[in-house]
């Protein structure tokens, strides 16, 4: 965990959906686990994935699947971004430029708490998660994965609310994340 400020994602991509999700081009190749990704696919339940157009929709996530998945679980859990009344700009957002790519969930979940979460990728393969803005502190998978079931880290336990400005960042070493 550390202190400071993630790239505000602010450009609201239209993305309103339950268990949905689409392909985003990345503004620099990402290196994660060895391999130099150029998109990836943005679901509606707050993970993004390398490989495929993969929808799994879970209460809370899933370890199992993400060990087997090549993704960077943020808060997956069952999210809409679809608005309503407890999330009424629900969206996903995305800024981007030529070191730095932001993807924020201003979600709800299946018990219509708010949810806003910030994923951050950065060119040198930094991965940093903001879930400050969570206001379901239930129960989500957050974690990276290589998707062979070998190279992965996941927390399932992850009801501790992230206080304003607390920042959980991953650093790669030697092409791959080190331990949460």
């Amino acid at each position: 965990i550390e202190n400071g400020a993630l790239l505000a994602a602010t450009n609201a991509m239209g993305w309103k959906s339950d268990l949905d999700g689409w392909w985003l081009n990345l503004p620099f190749p990402f290196p994660f686990y060895g391999v130099t990704y150029t998109q990836c696919f943005v679901t509606t339940e707050g993970y993004v994935h390398f490989k495929s157009a993969f929808l799994f929709e879970s209460f809370s996530g899933d370890a199992a699947v993400l060990e087997t998945n090549c993704m960077i679980a943020a808060t997956w859990k069952n999210l809409s971004t679809e608005p309503n009344w407890s999330q009424p700009a629900a969206n996903i957002h995305v800024t981007a430029n030529d070191s730095t790519c932001a993807i924020r969930w201003c979600a709800s979940s299946l018990t219509f708490n708010p949810v806003d979460v910030v994923l951050e990728l950065s060119a040198n393969g930094l991965i940093r998660i903001d879930r400050a803005g969570d206001g379901d502190a239930g129960p989500c998978t957050i974690g990276v994965s290589a998707g062979n079931g070998i190279h992965f880290m996941v927390s399932t336990n992850s009801s501790y609310p992230f206080q304003v400005g607390e920042i959980l960042q991953l650093v790669p070493s030697n092409g791959l994340p080190r331990a949460l």
